[in-house]
């Protein structure tokens, strides 16, 4: 009786396993390769908010939705907040909570980096962190590392960029 319960349990297991099973065979999301995504702007999932903190400081909050493509496929909600001097807008610091859905599974993480506008009005934003929560199927993939870089249009209605997430 404990075997066949042992059995049921292990069979159990397996289900819902088969992408992170693929994964694992091509030896995606491991240190020596990457799982790489490739991120276009989806939608503003409403504007965004603009304060002004006790000290004078802008506070920025906005959450974007992002098609992504590539090793996996989904969408990437973002909540970025930035804290920045009123008279700075060349390069300010950016922090971002994410959390990227797919068919599979999800994974949340977070990255913070900075947010620099360029010469023709576009702005770079390169960010580094970590994964912090996986559903299951990417298990192997808890605490990895991630990085983030974009370019994000003059108007701020288009965005291109990667997403690569490396296990440690």
């Amino acid at each position: 009786m404990q075997r066949r319960n042992f059995l049921t349990r292990g069979a159990l297991a397996g289900v819902g396993l088969g992408m992170a099973g693929r994964l694992a065979a091509l030896g995606t999301g491991t240190s020596t390769n990457p799982i790489r995504l490739d991120l276009s702007l989806s939608d503003l999932a409403g504007p965004p908010q603009i304060n002004r903190t006790p000290e004078g400081a802008i506070l920025f909050r906005v959450t974007v939705i992002i098609n992504v493509t590539g090793d996996l496929t989904g969408k990437l909600t973002e909540r970025v907040a930035q804290v920045h001097p009123e008279n700075e807008e060349d390069s300010m610091p950016i922090a971002t909570l994410w959390k990227l859905e797919t068919a599979e599974g999800t994974l949340e993480g977070h990255y913070s980096g900075t947010f620099e506008k360029t010469d023709d009005g576009s702005t770079l934003v390169l960010q580094s962190g970590e994964v912090y929560w996986v559903t299951r199927t990417f298990g192997h993939l808890y605490r990895a590392d991630v990085s983030y870089m974009a370019s994000l249009s003059a108007d701020q209605t288009s965005l291109t960029g990667r997403m690569t997430i490396r296990k440690r």
